[in-house]
């Protein structure tokens, strides 16, 4: 997202994914783009990072199982909504925060 001239403006094709991004973030560019074998991969990059989080908010291995359940579930929902070539990281955990709600 990019503010202009006072008002957010959403960039809503950005595919100029240069060597700095992660294997998560080239992964959900793919799958964003309708590229459904890179659910695999992102979900290898992500599950761990979201159970170890989840683990920490909830203090059970079954609660957490469920936020990863959840979160994933909803990235997959809103996978047309992410921006591509932005970072997946902040955006997955926005998602894995308000499944904890």
């Amino acid at each position: 997202m990019q503010a202009v001239m006072g008002r957010l403006t959403l960039v809503t094709e950005h595919t100029d994914l240069g060597p700095a991004t992660s294997r998560a973030d080239r992964a959900m560019d793919r799958y964003a783009g309708g590229d459904d074998a890179a659910f695999v991969e992102l979900y290898e990059e992500l599950a761990p990072r979201l159970h170890r989080f989840a683990l920490r908010r909830t203090g059970s291995r079954s609660a957490a199982d469920d936020v990863v359940q959840q979160t994933l579930l909803q990235i997959h929902g809103a996978r047309h909504r992410f921006v591509r070539g932005a970072a997946v990281i902040p955006w997955v955990g926005l998602i894995g925060s308000l499944a904890l709600w």
